[in-house]
Parts: structure tokens; C-alpha cells; sequence
């Protein structure tokens, strides 16, 4: 909705100028050309408001994991990186309020929703790291992806310190190459952190019943009846079926199910392999 979006714009305007505890809804209202009325017709609090960008902002993440299966060379990998820096960029101003307002403690709703943000995330650069460089990299899997949050953590912060008009798309170029130079080097080095990705098909499969408890689909029958099939399936050791690829698919069209049901597929081809 465009008066929604306006009004999320306008409150984070306010909340960067004024705070989050000081910006009161009926500023919100009057900058927005609504009535405080108005305002709870789309939110029931401010807080409501800023759990819904928090949501949107997570949605983005979901969303972008849908290129996930396409990424084959380094230029697809670059092209996820530039993607998460501009939407990171697009929502500065947002995390800024959010990070300076609000004390994990002080709100537990907002910290569970960026716990699942966070999970999310590492969830996609996990399964990128997999698509790009293939099953080599498992023993360092945790390794590099300590490196690499910490070095696009390190490249926003700075940025936000000294803004100008960076080159996204020469940021995750470089970026790339230097993860390719760091991947390259594996064999020659143990690991310094345990590889952490031990979590088996079936724990993935009750993430899977439980994000669709959480978010209440409206085809949430259909949903459980083909992840039924590819328990199935993955009981009898038949993980390379037709059944199986299309019960697949049907799962990666909900989008809040897609990051965990490329893990499920990649798990599934894995143990193809090795029986």
C-alpha cells in the first residue's frame, strides 16, 4: 500500500531526527496527511511499525536467496553481494534507529525478529558458499563465513562513517575476488573453527513445519502433505525421484520456505552421493 510505505518512510525520518521514544504517532500522522486514527488503521504502535520493517527488510533477504540455485561463476556471486550491499544501503537509515533505540534487552519481540533476520542471512551466504565453490569447502564453511560477514560488516560500517557514492558493483567484485583467493588456499591450511553445518535432513525438515507453523500459510495442508512425500522418499533412500524434484519445487514456490528447502535439496543430493 502507498499510504503505508509513506508512513514508514516518514517515521523513520522522524525517528532519526528526534528518536524513536521522543517521534509520537500523531507527529506521524500529521507529517503523513493522516489522522492519528488513521495511523492505528495500518499500525497498533510504533513498535508494530518497526517490527513490520523489520519484516520487509527480511523479506528482501528471502527474496534474494531465490537466485541462490542460478549462481555458477564468480560474476553470479558477485551480483548476490552487490544485491545485499544496496539493500543493506537502501535500509541504512532504518538500522541506524534501530541499533541506536533499541537495547536487546529492552525489547524482546524486535530482538527475535533480528536473531531470525540473522539466521536467515548466514542461512543464505552458507548455501551460496555451496552453490559457488561445491562441497570442498565443508570442513571451512564456518571459517569463511566469519570472513566474510565480518568483512561486508567492516565495508558498511565504513561507508556509513564516510558517505559518498560507492561503486556497489566494484565493492562486491572485490570482495569476490577475495574470497576466490581465500577458497583457493583451503587445502593448504586445517580449518580453525569446527565446521558448524551438522544440522541432518530431518532437523531441516521440522525447521521447515515450524516456519510454516510460525507464519500461518494459507496452504499449509497442501505444504505438510508434499513435505510428507519427500520424508517419504528420503526414508526409502529415493532422493534423486521425480516425486521428490517436484515436491521440491512445489515447496520453493512459498517464499518464506525457499532458503530451507535449498538446504533440504542440497542435504538430499548429498546423501545421493554418498550412498
Amino acid at each position: 500500500m502507498v499510504k503505508k510505505a509513506e508512513i514508514k518512510a516518514v517515521a523513520i525520518h522522524l525517528f532519526s531526527e528526534k528518536g524513536f521514544s521522543e517521534t509520537s504517532v500523531q507527529e506521524i500522522a500529521q507529517q503523513s496527511g493522516i489522522s492519528k486514527g488513521g495511523f492505528y488503521t495500518y499500525f497498533s504502535t510504533k513498535t508494530d511499525l518497526i517490527l513490520e520493517m523489520i519484516n520487509d527488510y527480511h523479506d528482501k533477504v528471502i527474496d534474494s536467496s531465490k537466485h541462490i540455485e542460478t549462481l555458477k561463476d564468480n560474476d553470479d556471486l558477485a551480483l548476490y553481494i552487490q544485491f545485499e550491499l544496496e539493500t543493506w544501503i537502501d535500509h541504512q537509515a532504518f538500522f541506524h534507529v534501530l541499533f541506536n533505540e533499541f537495547a536487546p534487552i529492552r525489547n524482546k519481540q524486535i530482538t527475535k525478529k533480528l536473531e531470525e533476520l540473522r539466521v536467515s542471512l548466514e542461512h543464505n551466504h552458507r548455501e551460496i558458499f555451496y552453490q559457488a565453490y561445491g562441497d570442498k569447502i565443508k570442513p571451512y564453511v564456518t571459517d569463511l563465513l566469519v570472513m566474510f560477514e565480518g568483512i561486508m560488516k567492516e565495508y558498511l560500517i565504513y561507508m556509513s562513517l564516510h558517505p559518498k557514492d560507492y561503486s556497489t558493483i566494484n565493492l562486491s567484485k572485490w570482495i569476490t575476488s577475495n574470497i576466490n583467493a581465500i577458497v583457493q588456499h583451503f587445502n593448504d591450511k586445517e580449518p580453525f573453527l569446527q565446521e558448524e553445518d551438522s544440522e541432518s535432513i530431518f532437523q531441516v525438515i521440522e525447521t521447515i513445519k515450524e516456519t510454516m507453523k510460525q507464519k500461518q500459510l494459507n496452504d499449509s495442508n497442501r505444504l505438510l502433505e508434499a513435505l510428507y512425500h519427500i520424508e517419504q522418499e528420503i526414508e526409502n533412500r529415493i532422493t534423486n525421484s521425480v516425486t521428490m524434484e517436484a515436491m521440491l519445487l512445489y515447496l520453493k514456490r512459498e517464499p518464506s520456505l525457499y532458503p530451507f528447502v535449498i538446504k533440504l535439496d542440497r542435504l538430499s543430493k548429498q546423501e545421493d552421493k554418498e550412498t
